[in-house]
C-alpha cells in the first residue's frame, strides 16, 4: 500500500493532458507558501503537456509573517541565524533536515503515485527553497530531470563533502538581490562545477530578489530541453 506523503500545497495538471509524463515540485521560499509558486505552473500547465505541479507548502509556520511558512527558521527568535545561540542554530539544523527528508518523501510518494520515473520530474526552488531543492535533489537515489534553483545559494558548508547525484543544473540569480547576495550565485556556481556538475547559470541584470519573465523563459527551455 503507497503511503500517504506528508506535505500539502496547491496541485495543479496541465490542460488537456491524457497521462502523466513529467512532474514539477516546486519549493517556495522562506515566509511563503505553496501558493506563491503555482502562479507560475498556471502559465506553464497551458503550454506543456502531460505535466503535474505540486507547490507543497513547507512544514514549519512562521509566525512572523502572515500565511508564511519555512523549511527552517533563519531568523529564531528574531536574531540572523548566524549571530543565534548554539542551541537555536541546532534545533534550525535539525527542522532543516527534517524538511530535507519530507521533500525527499513527497518526490518519492508521487513517482510511485503517478509511474514517473526519478529522471522525469524536475525539482524547482525559490530562495529558501532554493537551498532545498539543491540539497535534496542531489541527494535521491537516482538523476532527476533537473533542478532549478532561483535566486538561492548551497545552503551547508559541507556539501562538496558527501556524495551527490550529479542531476543537471539550472541556476539564476538577480545581479541586485540584497537578500541573497549575487556573489552566492558565483560561489554555488563554483561549488557545483568544481565537483562535476553540469550547470546551467544565468545572472539578470537589473532583478533583485524575485521572478520576472526572463527568468521564466529561461526555465521553460530548460524544462523542454531535458522532460
Amino acid at each position: 500500500m503507497l503511503k500517504k506523503q506528508s506535505l500539502n500545497g496547491p496541485f495543479l495538471r496541465s490542460k488537456n493532458s491524457n497521462s502523466i509524463k513529467n512532474i514539477i515540485v516546486m519549493l517556495h521560499g522562506y515566509g511563503s507558501n505553496g501558493d506563491d509558486l503555482i502562479q507560475i505552473a498556471n502559465q506553464w500547465s497551458q503550454k506543456f503537456e502531460d505535466f503535474i505541479f505540486f507547490a507543497p507548502n513547507a512544514p514549519f509556520i512562521n509566525n512572523n509573517l502572515r500565511s508564511g511558512y519555512m523549511w527552517f527558521d533563519v531568523y529564531p527568535g528574531g536574531i540572523a541565524l548566524d549571530e543565534a545561540s548554539d542551541d537555536m542554530r541546532k534545533n534550525a539544523y535539525d527542522d532543516y533536515e527534517k524538511s530535507c527528508e519530507l521533500i525527499k518523501e513527497c518526490i518519492y510518494y508521487l513517482s510511485k503515485k503517478y509511474n514517473v520515473e526519478l529522471n522525469k520530474i524536475f525539482l524547482l526552488g525559490f530562495s529558501q527553497g532554493s537551498m532545498m531543492s539543491i540539497e535534496v535533489g542531489t541527494q535521491l537515489k537516482n538523476n532527476l530531470a533537473g533542478i532549478i534553483s532561483l535566486s538561492g545559494r548551497v545552503y551547508t558548508e559541507i556539501f562538496s563533502k558527501e556524495n551527490r547525484i550529479k542531476s543537471k543544473l539550472l541556476i539564476i540569480h538577480g545581479d541586485r538581490d540584497e537578500i541573497i547576495k549575487p556573489f552566492r550565485f558565483i560561489e554555488t556556481c563554483e561549488i557545483l562545477e568544481e565537483i562535476g556538475f553540469e550547470v546551467e547559470k544565468y545572472l539578470i541584470n537589473n532583478l533583485g530578489h524575485s521572478i520576472n519573465e526572463d527568468v521564466i523563459d529561461f526555465c521553460e527551455k530548460f524544462i523542454l530541453n531535458n522532460k
